[in-house]
């Protein structure tokens, strides 16, 4: 009740059938605690039945939090299917439940199978960024299926109409974990949605909506960890050679997917651990870690050839080539005095003087701050980029 409120505005299929579940075990528990004031075949039934729609409720859960609602369709019915037989039976013929071990052997294989399948269904989620309810429902659907299986093993051992005394505090061990496992996997559903769209949300406030890179404001904020981390660093900033003229000749709807794609070669040129971000407009930065000042200018010559190297458009008349310039900085470390912005106007007046030498070039150098003053000595004050 307390989950369909909180999500009133906008409550999901899975939030509901969340909620669904977690209803569904409060009321079996409380049957369980009221268990002297009914007879003891309507306890089974209504507490088995409401256990038994809670687990159907949290794998629906978990199946309309994937969309598997149209692919696992007739999986859901002949669970529904064998639910609704499995309570029928219960409330038809009295005298196959009376016993224990019967009992157990109507209802655990299909607490059983309901486990089995939504730990089958999360594991088939795969996201960069698991959510930790998502691991926390798979493992508590695990605990449930273990539960569940030695509550059916065990049982087959007992011949009695109830378990003896040497069974029932294992048993009843069994049926508490099991009532937990429930309400668990229940309740992380909730918070599973909730983290996912935290995530979503974050990866929109830190990367950038056209290329998927990182944006500038994460990408100096990351920047700035590595750097207090005393490694040799070394950072690329290129744009795209008269990028201006692109979108004037073939319209701001070409220039984007020129970009985008671009952002898609950088992915696949950069390495695991190197930090990759639009930095403004058509200008990109690379940030790398341990990379010497020979490799630095290898890997700024590999980067050049290769965007060279690429074609944009469709189709016979419609292909064209971009080339970058590029600028690079790198620093042997530590040093303390080091800041991201230092290496950055140093990375950025060698852009500059790529630019001015012609474009379609790469200019390295160390972390000299001279270099900067020595540039900007050459220069007007008022003096800004060539035009991209």
């Amino acid at each position: 009740m307390l989950t369909l409120l909180l999500h009133r505005k906008n409550a999901s299929p899975s939030t509901r059938c969340a909620a669904l579940a977690q209803m569904a075990t409060v009321a079996g528990a409380l049957v369980i605690y009221c268990r002297d004031i009914f007879p003891a075949q309507l306890v089974f039934a209504l507490s088995n039945s409401l256990f038994e729609a809670c687990i159907f409720s949290c794998l629906l859960g978990v199946i309309y939090y994937h969309r598997l609602e149209k692919t696992l369709r007739p999986l859901m019915q002949a669970v529904a299917a064998g639910l609704v037989l499995c309570g029928g039976l219960m409330a038809s013929i009295p005298l196959l439940t009376a016993q224990y071990r019967y009992r157990m052997l109507m209802t655990m294989p299909f607490f059983c199978l309901a486990y089995g399948l939504i730990a089958w269904v999360i594991a088939r989620r795969r996201t960069p960024y698991r959510p930790i309810s998502q691991s926390i429902s798979f493992y508590l659907a695990i605990t449930g299926l273990l539960c569940s299986l030695l509550r059916l093993i065990d049982a087959g051992t007992i011949t009695d109409m109830f378990p003896p005394p040497s069974h029932v505090n294992f048993q009843s061990m069994l049926m508490n974990i099991l009532a937990l496992t429930m309400f668990g996997t229940a309740l992380t559903l909730v918070f599973w949605q909730i983290e996912a769209q935290n995530q979503r949300l974050r990866q929109l406030a830190e990367h950038d909506g056209l290329t998927g890179l990182q944006n500038r404001r994460s990408f100096m904020e990351q920047c700035r960890q590595r750097l207090q981390q005393s490694r040799p660093v070394a950072l690329l900033i290129f744009d795209i050679d008269h990028f201006k003229q692109i979108n004037d000749r073939f319209g701001h709807m070409y220039g984007d997917k020129v970009l985008r794609e671009l952002g898609e070669h950088l992915r696949t040129f950069a390495r695991r651990d190197d930090l990759l971000a639009r930095y403004g407009g058509e200008e990109f930065c690379l940030f790398s870690h341990d990379a010497t000042l020979d490799q630095l200018a290898s890997l700024a010559e590999r980067l050049r050839a290769s965007v060279a190297g690429l074609r944009f458009g469709e189709g016979p008349d419609c292909v064209m080539r971009i080339t970058i310039s590029i600028g690079g900085v790198a620093h042997p470390g530590p040093d303390t005095a080091l800041t991201l912005e230092s290496l950055l106007q140093t990375a950025d007046a060698r852009l500059y003087m790529a630019k001015r030498s012609g474009r379609n070039q790469a200019i390295v150098g160390d972390a000299l701050i001279e270099a900067v003053a020595e540039t900007n000595q050459r220069l007007p004050v008022s003096a800004n980029h060539p035009s991209s």
